[in-house]
């Protein structure tokens, strides 16, 4: 496998691409992640679209290093992605239900729709949270109100 930097947006996002298969052999015994070589050191706190259109197998070595690098990404504040897989690999990925632990979006466009669905929900969520605290928060002093009333 190759894996490269496409791009570095200025919002932060970062498009990396692999190219060619996902095999045991892509990986090191000294257990650097492929994403530390290319991002550096603090790959895992950034904001990264995976593409893997140029890659038609992987084999349980690189479904194993897709799901720890989702979880380094979630322990370490960062998203990862990926997206635009070949049917073959997909169907792999379906088969063992990666998706639900990976996140695997068809393209690149898809998952921008997926962020800004996400967002709104995460305001929507965060707005909910704000008026039961507002709530609580009335409950509270009206309580403490009539304590006050009646002593």
């Amino acid at each position: 496998m190759k894996i490269s930097l496409v791009s570095i947006e200025k919002e932060g996002l970062i498009r990396v691409a692999t190219d060619g298969n996902i095999t045991s052999n892509d990986f090191h015994a000294d257990g650097k992640n492929p994403l530390e070589q290319v991002m550096g050191l603090t790959w895992s706190t950034n904001k990264v679209l995976l593409d893997m259109d140029k890659t038609n197998y992987i084999d349980s070595t690189a479904i194993g290093w897709l799901i720890s690098c989702h979880k380094e990404f979630k322990n370490k504040g960062g998203v990862f992605v990926v997206h635009s897989v070949q049917p073959a690999v997909r169907q792999v990925l379906d088969l063992l239900k990666i998706g639900k632990v990976v996140p695997i979006v068809e393209n690149e466009a898809a998952r921008w729709q997926q962020w800004r669905q996400r967002y709104a929900d995460s305001s929507r969520k965060t707005t909910t949270q704000m008026r039961m605290v507002f709530v609580v928060a009335l409950i509270a002093a009206l309580a403490f109100v009539a304590r006050a009333l009646l002593s």
